[in-house]
């Protein structure tokens, strides 16, 4: 695939406000002989984002020579920045309709528009999932809180290592030191 095309930094990010994102949903019910059963269509999500850029006027001007000519009139795939989990994150994501400006706020206008996402927001892996199964957050915060002790603190100070290191206690780390 060829590489993506990068938003540039100076054009913004998506403003906060009516910032959304929508899953599409696959299913389908389907009539049985008694009553109806729900089955998924498509093994894919699509996810949709909605948002909105607040820009000046140089910046409204080469966005939308941006998204004519570098994007095809918004139809090539392009690395975005998306609000993630209270952070921006760039996604690969192409313009569902073409954008439009929807008013003004003093010497800036504000352009809102839909992405569709190439895949869709993940916001942990498979094997994290299967672990907070299993372990609490407040489990795993501990233990790797009680991992990085050990790691950076005790560990470069000393040649040994106690017979348990998970229950072992300062002193026990000393003693083999």
């Amino acid at each position: 695939m060829a590489e993506l095309i990068t938003w540039p930094k100076w054009l913004g990010v998506p403003l906060e406000e009516n910032y959304s994102v929508e899953v599409v949903d696959r299913r389908k019910t389907t009539e049985m002989e008694v009553g109806s059963v729900l089955r998924v269509e498509f093994d894919t999500d699509e996810c949709v984002v909605s948002c909105n850029l607040l820009m000046n006027n140089l910046q409204a001007n080469y966005f939308e020579k941006f998204e004519r000519d570098k994007l095809n009139q918004g139809s090539k795939w392009f690395s975005f920045p998306l609000w993630i989990g209270g952070q921006l994150i760039n996604h690969s994501v192409r313009f569902r309709e073409r954008p439009q400006m929807v008013g003004k706020q003093g010497p800036f206008s504000e352009y809102s528009f839909t992405l569709d996402l190439a895949e869709r927001l993940d916001f942990m892996p498979d094997w994290m999932g299967d672990l907070f199964e299993v372990f609490s957050p407040d489990f795993i915060i501990f233990v790797g809180n009680k991992l990085h002790f050990i790691l950076h603190t005790i560990l470069p100070k000393s040649s040994n290592v106690p017979d348990n290191i998970w229950t072992a206690t300062v002193e026990d780390w000393e003693a083999v030191a």
